[in-house]
């Protein structure tokens, strides 16, 4: 299966939902590829870096959507992995929705199916990105049922968001499409700890391998059974 962390707007939590989807996966026994979609930026490829495969490609290429689609197709076919997790960039929607179709029928082609996890924002243009996805981008090439929105809790409560209050998601949720919260993490001084460690996120909660303090290393495990609970759903 190939999880595509997608939402077309940074700050939003893709990199934080690919990596807590890598870590649920890995304790499901899993093998897992990432392709970290941004060689500028890549903080799962350092989290995960040791752990799993990893293939740096750069998806980022407004204008270019075919190098960008070609980039996709060549790369997928060369992972032998059951489980590949793929962290767009922000604005990959920009190339990678112009060819939706073609790219959920080359991941079929390389014997994999493809569910789309999208973070979203708060505000009525995060909503309206989604929406455009929905009708005619990666999130309108797979079934609902392969498909997930993410309400990033560090944002706000889900009944904040305006997409939450509107038509679309009424219809989205009766044909099919599924939601989550992800849960924040708290307080700031475990998120900072746990942002400036490059440590996997269940090394950072375990007793034996944490190097975080006891009490933040025991906040660090609730909060990542949480998490768990929310990919449980999408996976």
């Amino acid at each position: 299966m190939i999880y595509i962390s997608h939402g077309d707007k940074g700050g939003v939590g893709k990199s934080m939902l690919s990596a807590v989807l890598i870590d649920y996966l890995l304790s499901q026994n899993h093998k897992v590829t990432l392709i970290e979609g941004d060689e500028g930026q890549p903080d799962v490829a350092l989290r995960y870096a040791g752990l799993i495969d990893i293939k740096a490609v750069n998806l980022n290429r407004s204008g270019d959507a075919e190098a960008a689609g070609l980039l996709w197709i060549d790369t997928i076919q060369t992972i032998d992995a059951d489980a590949i997790v793929v962290n767009l960039p922000a604005a990959a929607g920009d190339t990678l929705d112009l060819m939706a179709d073609m790219l959920v029928d080359a991941a079929a082609e390389c014997g994999h199916g493809v569910t789309i996890i999208y973070s979203l924002g708060a505000y009525a243009t995060a909503g309206d990105m989604l929406q455009k996805s929905l009708s005619s981008g990666l999130m309108s090439a797979v079934p609902l049922s392969q498909t997930c929105i993410v309400y990033p809790r560090f944002i706000g409560k889900q009944e904040t968001f305006t997409f939450f209050k509107t038509v679309a998601r009424a219809d989205y949720i009766e044909k099919g499409g599924r939601e989550v919260v992800m849960p924040a993490l708290s307080p700031a001084e475990l998120a900072e700890a746990i942002f400036k460690s490059e440590a996997s996120f269940s090394a950072l909660a375990d007793k034996e391998t944490s190097t975080l303090s006891l009490g933040q290393r025991i906040f660090a495990k609730k909060w990542l059974s949480a998490a768990y609970e929310c990919i449980e759903v999408i996976v």
